[in-house]
């Protein structure tokens, strides 16, 4: 009976010093839900400027990262809807937008596809609209211009540098009415 009591007891006591070593392991961890509403990872969009360039117009955005992460861009492009209508003025449906991508061979552009904004920095991305483009309000509704973009927030691996972990995807649109 001796030995039972000293076994129960051995038992009992690594039961309870498991309980604390967890406690205090697992102590200020916090809920998912907690996570994402104190770390918010967003990215800010600023009309920067437009300028007349040898090739065309070459519009300039700003996008500040307010995050704790790195983000890496991977698609941009600006969206202009048609504005053609049929002979009874209903809206023509069947007419397509025009895309603009990015401008690939921007510096710009590039640094943010392979580097990506640091967090709490910001960075800026370009667009060029072609020289022989028109864009005028007897075809395109202007005011409902739009910048669409995708990336994703990343972390770096410590040991491998030039490895980026993707923590959130992210996508968004940016419309002229934010001129306004």
């Amino acid at each position: 009976m001796n030995k039972f009591i000293r076994i129960s007891f051995i038992i009992l006591v690594c039961f309870f010093m498991s309980g604390i070593i967890a406690k205090f392991t697992y102590s200020d961890m916090i809920d998912r839900q907690d996570y994402e509403s104190r770390n918010i990872n967003e990215l800010i969009v600023e009309f920067e400027s437009r300028k007349t360039v040898k090739n065309g117009t070459k519009i300039k955005f700003k996008i500040y990262n307010n995050s704790k992460f790195t983000y890496l861009l991977t698609k941009a492009r600006i969206k202009f809807e048609n504005n053609l209508f049929k002979d009874n003025l209903e809206y023509n449906k069947n007419n397509t937008n025009l895309y603009i991508e990015m401008d690939n061979n921007s510096k710009l552009n590039s640094n943010l596809i392979l580097n990506g904004i640091l967090p709490n920095k910001d960075g800026y991305l370009e667009f060029i609209i072609p020289k022989g483009l028109s864009l005028n309000k007897k075809y395109f509704a202007l005011d409902s211009t739009k910048m669409e973009y995708e990336g994703n927030f990343t972390e770096e691996v410590p040991i491998f540098t030039f490895l980026k972990i993707p923590v959130e995807q992210s996508k968004g649109i940016w419309s002229i009415k934010a001129l306004n």
